[in-house]
């Protein structure tokens, strides 16, 4: 269920806990910052240069107009097929090796993988990360093969740190953990705390403003890419991007259920236009 924004409690000045919303997440404000969101949606409210507020220039008819835009966009998806994974990446058979032979790893190098140095923070390490993901769907590698080649990579500090797992661990324990354990033990190691907690919390407080949803949505993007364990599975991915929409477009928007994320943008895009050209004319 989604919350309309505004309509649950308020942050206090606790100290930058978030507050439990539909018991799995935050009500999308964090305590002590509730007065800069609410600032802002103030700003919006008032009107901007003289632009009314967004969420006062959508008509009755829109509301109308929805159950033809939800079928205008449920025909673009099957136009497209399901060429794309949960995380947005493009899933192509004829570019993917034979995944139940694996790969060589002179296969898996043929595709010119990065190497990576431990250094940059979250943004280096994410885009990294999400680098690899191609280069494995590309080569075809197995699933026991997929830490290892990918490990074979690091250099400098992140070698360093890698041998003293393996001394730690043992060889066959570390190079054998299933890819989603080497995420989250090299995210730990590489992201420092201080920038995801950052991150974290430009996320739960991230709201679209005013008739901005490109912005809002190349953002939250941009965030979740950063910090995909705080909107993972994909109904959370879909239930955190409706609740930062405009009031009115968040409704709409929720009464649709989108059980994908990209179906839940362009519903939204779709109502944010319809609304913005009704300024207009």
């Amino acid at each position: 269920m989604i919350l309309p924004r505004g309509t649950d409690g308020r942050a206090g000045s606790g100290g930058g806990k978030t507050r439990g919303r539909s018991g799995d997440q935050g009500d999308g404000r964090i305590d002590g910052q509730g007065g800069q969101v609410g600032g802002q949606g103030s700003e919006v409210n008032d009107g901007v240069n003289g632009v009314p507020d967004f969420s006062t220039i959508i008509a009755p008819q829109l509301q109308n107009l929805l159950p033809t835009i939800v079928a205008q966009v449920g025909d673009q998806g099957r136009g497209q097929g399901n060429g794309r994974n949960e995380n947005n990446d493009a899933v192509n058979d004829n570019i993917q090796g034979d995944v139940s032979r694996g790969c060589t790893y002179k296969e898996f190098l043929a595709c010119n993988p990065k190497k990576y140095d431990g250094k940059g923070g979250a943004i280096v390490y994410t885009l990294w990360i999400e680098k690899m993901e191609s280069v494995r769907d590309m080569s075809g590698c197995r699933d026991n093969q997929k830490v290892k080649y990918t490990a074979s990579l690091f250099v400098g500090k992140a070698l360093t740190w890698w041998n003293s797992q393996i001394h730690t661990r043992g060889r066959e324990a570390t190079v054998g953990m299933s890819l989603e354990d080497f995420k989250i033990l090299t995210r730990d190691e590489f992201c420092p705390s201080n920038e995801m907690q950052k991150l974290e919390t430009e996320l739960w407080n991230h709201v679209m403003v005013g008739a901005g949803h490109a912005a809002y949505t190349d953002r939250f993007h941009e965030l979740t890419r950063l910090v995909p364990h705080l909107v993972t599975p994909e109904s959370k991915r879909i239930e955190r991007y409706v609740y930062g929409l405009d009031p009115q477009i968040q409704g709409m928007v929720a009464v649709t259920e989108p059980k994908i994320i990209q179906k839940a943008v362009q519903i939204a895009g779709t109502l944010t236009n319809e609304a913005r050209n009704g300024l207009v004319v």
